[in-house]
C-alpha cells in the first residue's frame, strides 16, 4: 500500500513538473476600447513562458482572429514568421510594416471591425504544445464633424410665454447624447420631453434630437433675453455646442440693471451717480494738494 502512494506521489509530481515545463500563457492582451473609422489601431498580446518570461521561449505560434477568421500569425521558427491573411468584408488590413510578434498594427477600420470581438491564441512547442487564448471588444465610432442644430427660435417672445426649441445631433455611432443649458445652468429634465432616436439600417448611424419647453419667465429673462445652449457629445471623441439667443419683451421696469463698471464695460447709471462720483473725487482731490 506505501508502493502504491509512493508511486501516485511520483506520478503527480513527474505530471506536475511537465506540465510547469511545458506551461504557456498570456500575459496581457490589449485592444483600444474604441477607433474612429477609417483610423488605425493597435492590438497588442504578451505571453508568459517558462519562468514567467515575458515573451519568452518556447512559443510555437501566436494567431489573431477577428470572430472565426484568422488575420494574423507570427510563427518564430519560420524563415519567414509573418503571415497575413484577408478578412470577410475586408474590416481593416493589416500593416505589415509596424506589425511584428504579438503586436499588430490594422488601418482603414471599418464598422465591420466592430461587430465581433478579437481573440488572440499562442500555441506552445513540442511535445507538451500547451494553448492558451484571450478575447477583447473593440468599438468603433462615427465622429460627426459639425455642430448640433437648435431650432424653433422665434424673432421675439412676450414675457411667460412658452418657447419649444429642438436641438438634433449630427448621426454617429454610438448614439450621441445631448444636454441643454439656460444661462449656462443645466436644464432639469423635467423641462425636456423624451428624445427621439432615429437608426439608419444602411449606415448604421444614430440620430438623437431632443425639444426643450422653456417658459420665458421673469428670473430668466430679466436682461431682455436668454441664452439657450445645446450640447452634444459621443464618448470623449467629440464634444460640440450651438447657443442661440432669445430676446424678451420685457417691460424697462422690470429689467434688470446692468452693473456699474468703471473701467469696464459702459452701463447704465444714473446723473445722480455721476454727480456724487465726481464731488467726491473732487473732495479727495482738493484735500490731497
Amino acid at each position: 500500500m506505501a508502493f502504491l502512494h509512493a508511486s501516485v506521489f511520483l506520478c503527480s509530481f513527474f505530471t506536475y513538473v511537465a506540465t510547469a515545463r511545458g506551461s504557456l500563457s498570456i500575459w496581457r492582451i490589449s485592444v483600444p476600447p474604441h477607433v474612429v473609422v477609417g483610423g488605425e489601431a493597435s492590438l497588442e498580446c504578451d505571453w508568459l513562458s517558462e519562468g514567467q518570461q515575458i515573451n519568452g521561449p518556447g512559443l510555437y505560434s501566436l494567431k489573431w482572429y477577428h470572430s472565426l477568421h484568422e488575420f494574423y500569425r507570427w510563427t518564430p521558427a519560420k524563415l519567414n514568421p509573418m503571415q497575413v491573411f484577408p478578412i470577410p468584408e475586408s474590416v481593416f488590413t493589416v500593416d505589415r510594416h509596424r506589425s511584428s510578434r504579438g503586436r499588430v498594427v490594422v488601418k482603414s477600420v471599418q464598422l465591420g471591425a466592430g461587430e465581433a470581438p478579437l481573440r488572440c491564441e499562442i500555441s506552445g512547442e513540442a511535445p507538451y504544445f500547451h494553448t492558451d487564448e484571450q478575447w477583447a471588444k473593440m468599438a468603433v465610432v462615427v465622429v460627426p464633424t459639425s455642430s448640433p442644430t437648435l431650432t424653433g427660435v422665434a424673432p421675439l417672445y412676450s414675457l411667460n410665454s412658452l418657447a419649444l426649441l429642438t436641438c438634433a445631433a449630427p448621426p454617429a455611432l454610438p448614439k450621441p447624447s445631448l444636454e441643454f443649458h439656460v444661462n449656462n445652468d443645466k436644464v432639469h429634465s423635467s423641462l425636456l420631453q423624451e428624445p427621439i432616436v432615429h437608426h439608419d439600417n444602411r449606415t448604421r448611424l444614430y440620430s438623437v434630437s431632443q425639444t426643450l419647453r422653456l417658459r420665458t419667465s421673469l428670473p430668466i429673462a430679466r436682461r431682455g433675453y436668454v441664452l439657450v445652449r445645446c450640447t452634444a457629445s459621443v464618448r470623449d471623441l467629440y464634444w460640440k455646442n450651438t447657443e442661440v439667443k432669445l430676446n424678451v419683451d420685457v417691460p424697462e421696469q422690470l429689467r434688470q440693471k446692468p452693473e456699474f463698471h468703471l473701467f469696464g464695460e459702459a452701463s447704465e447709471v444714473s446723473s445722480s451717480t455721476w454727480l456724487i462720483f465726481f464731488v467726491t473725487y473732487g473732495v479727495l482731490f482738493s484735500s490731497l494738494n
